[in-house]
């Protein structure tokens, strides 16, 4: 079972905290303040509730309608709340959109890290579970070329194959301090520099050093030196790697830190 899957039928659990929101309050996370749920976000549900998730367009235009001006601007505890009365609906959308979603979209920013990050924040407050964000930093090299025509259609169908592959997912944890004090725009840039200078830092290493066997030590070392370096008094982040895989002249490579 996917991990939307996994989470869609915990939220289906979430019907209870969303009527108890929706006549009085909510934790927020890991903080004393409350999400109040205000006449306006019962009216933006009800705005939210006429989308059918009928098609892939449907639910990205239920994902979208949250992204209104001055949306990076609100305080993670008033965007988060208003997503409450929604929220099962919400993660459905997401998990539709979030399969075939460009990376060139308008909204890719405001749906993998605003909106995943938020839905992520009330389902681990659910379960009174540490708030985590994943990703993945990945590199590809010496691409193949197609023998044949039946390689030429499987390569266009998915994607350019390469000689070289390495994958290494990772978990960023963060505790929001004062949620009602940080805005969103703060926690997103945060999440969004993690992934780009991790990122940017695979890309500079050798095949050599990310196929030896301590590369899962030496990426450690820098994630959590990315992650001390964007921390705050407000917002404290750290990472803990999960898998590491990788295939390189068709042979795989993962075997090596299968002790991790």
């Amino acid at each position: 079972m996917n991990k939307c899957a996994t989470i869609f039928l915990t939220l289906l659990a979430l019907n209870t905290l969303t009527v108890s929101a929706s006549q009085g309050d909510i934790k927020s996370i890991n903080t004393t303040p409350k999400i109040k749920v205000q006449p306006e976000m019962k009216q933006k549900n009800m705005e939210t509730d006429s989308v059918p998730l009928n098609s892939t367009k449907d639910a990205y235009t239920r994902l979208i309608a949250y992204k209104n001006d001055g949306y990076s601007q609100k305080s993670i505890v008033d965007f988060n709340s208003m997503l409450i009365p929604d929220l099962s609906e919400l993660y459905k959308a997401y998990c539709i959109v979030i399969e075939d979603l460009d990376t060139k979209d308008e909204n890719y920013d405001f749906i993998t890290i605003t909106l995943n990050a938020s839905l992520n924040e009330l389902y681990c407050e659910f379960l009174n579970d540490e708030v985590g964000f994943c990703g993945t930093v990945k590199k590809e090299a010496r691409p193949i070329q197609p023998l044949n025509e039946e390689e030429r259609l499987i390569m266009k169908a998915q994607g350019q194959i390469y000689d070289f592959v390495f994958c290494a997912d990772y978990t960023v944890y963060y505790d929001i301090t004062a949620p009602d004090k940080s805005t969103l725009e703060e926690r997103d840039s945060a999440l969004k520099t993690f992934s780009t200078e991790f990122q940017n830092y695979v890309d500079t290493v050798s095949e050599a050093k990310l196929t030896n066997s301590n590369i899962k030590k030496i990426l450690q070392k820098k994630a959590d030196e990315i992650a001390l370096g964007l921390s705050t008094d407000m917002l404290k982040l750290s990472c803990s790697l999960n898998t590491i895989t990788g295939i390189s002249s068709g042979i795989e490579i993962n075997n090596q830190y299968s002790e991790y």
